[in-house]
């Protein structure tokens, strides 16, 4: 295999990895928002009964937009850093796993904080607050990887 061939190769593997953790950040969006439901109303319900009836979706929908907004910021911040990659390394490929495992985790906490926060359970709070610590210390590491111990990995510079 030719030299340019193998280069094309090693580009497109590298754009694979690339393609398949922005899939796993828009899949992880995406199962938080199909946990919130709309809610039953009735057709001769009041405005204060279709209140009520919203108010556990309010929390819910707090904590999705929440969540939305974090992960996106967490994808811009992965497709900033991923843009300096010319090639990758096995030891990339599992911490780039590690943090968008953690990113597919949100769906996970954001129902257990959304559903249990109204009945005083603080567990579900923690966790949550822990997925998001883990993404930072996830991300972190891949970050120290590629900039201070792989530096190979990107573009000089």
């Amino acid at each position: 295999m030719s030299e340019t061939n193998k280069e094309l190769k090693k580009e497109f593997e590298l754009e694979r990895m690339i393609l398949f953790s922005d899939a796993v950040f828009a899949i992880g969006i995406t199962l938080l928002v199909i946990e919130i439901k709309f809610p039953e109303i009735p057709r001769d319900a009041t405005s204060a009964e279709i209140a009520a009836a919203f108010k556990p979706t309010y929390i819910r929908f707090f904590a999705f937009m929440l969540s939305f907004f974090y992960i996106g910021m967490m994808w811009a911040r992965h497709l900033k850093m991923f843009k300096y990659l010319r090639t990758y390394n096995n030891g990339l490929i599992i911490r780039n796993l590690i943090f968008i495992f953690f990113v597919v985790c949100f769906p996970f906490t954001v129902s257990g904080f959304s559903d249990n926060i109204k009945d005083g359970h603080t567990f579900p709070i923690f966790l949550y607050i822990g997925n998001i610590w883990l993404v930072n210390v996830a991300h972190f590491w891949l970050c120290y990887y590629l900039f201070k111990q792989k530096k190979s990995l990107c573009i000089p510079g």
